[in-house]
């Protein structure tokens, strides 16, 4: 397992624009079938994500700033945990806020 922390991080770009920025701190062992990934990910403005589906489980936990859209009238407020099975399909993500 790799570790690091979020301020020796380097920046992942994000897919949909510079509103999030992503930082690795855990990283499994590629090929095993029990591999893992941890981002810190961090909000800086408006999302617009449509309704989308990932080949992994998720985990999602709202540290601070405000709430966390993951769906039409769903949503994570700081402090709460969201989990996404694989192949489990949520959005859109719609907001603008700082998380």
């Amino acid at each position: 397992m790799q570790v690091a922390h979020a301020e020796d991080s380097a920046t992942i770009d994000s897919l949909r624009g510079a509103e999030r920025e992503f930082k690795t701190l855990l990283i499994g062992d590629e090929g095993a079938l029990d591999n893992f990934r941890l981002y810190f990910v961090r909000q800086k403005g408006e999302v617009d994500i449509p309704r989308h589906k990932h080949n992994f489980d998720q985990i999602r936990v709202c540290l601070e700033g405000g709430r966390q859209n993951f769906g039409a009238g769903k949503w994570i407020a700081p402090g709460e945990i969201a989990y996404f099975p694989e192949g489990t399909p949520y959005g859109p993500e719609q907001s603008d806020t700082e998380r």
